[in-house]
């Protein structure tokens, strides 16, 4: 079970490699910076410190860890990112985002509508309320959505990897170390399933398996 487990999951890389490259979509040397940054910033630990880890856990140095899973997941990141995208695949939900956000435009209660309508399971019942948020905690949409408003502004609907998102910024700060910091809250609408879209997607493609000799 677990060969056959890891064998699906380089089937799935290699066809996100296909499809992905049919969309233009790459990985850049920013994707990567930003995100060793952010894996500094969640783990706590140094550069240093994680090169030590990687070689200690894994024998990898930083850049086999970056070919053998960073990149992987950074580009089907982005995969994900342009089937939200598809309107045409997710017309359902971009019109349930539009009612919502129509629906605060004319005085719409966002708590109540979040705790009706969102998909974020974590949140929801608290009103889409996030918490605070400093910059790399989160998806790079969503930061950069919240980082350019000012409290009680809602956003526009913005797709992100996990779905479309409509944001109100309660409040903006510092924490103590002095970094930016904003509390924020949301209401997630869910788009079509991306693990069933790239099982759809195996369905159409020809697939070689060669067992060993």
């Amino acid at each position: 079970q677990q060969k056959q487990a890891l064998l699906d999951r380089m089937i799935d890389l290699k066809l996100e490699t296909v499809l992905a490259a049919k969309k233009n979509l790459k990985v850049s040397k920013d994707d990567i910076s930003r995100e060793m940054t952010n894996l500094y910033s969640q783990t706590g630990n140094s550069e240093d410190e994680i090169k030590k880890l990687l070689s200690d856990v894994y024998g990898w140095t930083p850049e086999q860890f970056t070919v053998a899973v960073l990149a992987p997941q950074i580009l089907e990141n982005k995969l994900q990112k342009s089937l939200v995208e598809d309107r045409e695949a997710n017309k359902d939900a971009y019109t349930l985002a539009q009612q919502i956000k129509d629906e605060l435009g004319v005085g719409g209660d966002f708590a109540a509508l979040a705790k009706q309508y969102s998909a974020d399971t974590t949140t929801k019942d608290n009103g889409g309320d996030l918490g605070w948020a400093t910059k790399g905690m989160l998806v790079p949409e969503f930061e950069n959505a919240i980082f350019s408003m000012q409290p009680d502004q809602i956003s526009d609907i913005i797709p992100s990897q996990y779905g479309l998102h409509i944001i109100q910024v309660l409040e903006t700060g510092k924490n103590d170390a002095g970094e930016p910091q904003v509390h924020a809250r949301h209401i997630l609408v869910s788009t079509r399933d991306f693990t069933q879209w790239l099982a759809d997607q195996r369905t159409k493609a020809v697939i070689w398996k060669f067992a060993p000799i």
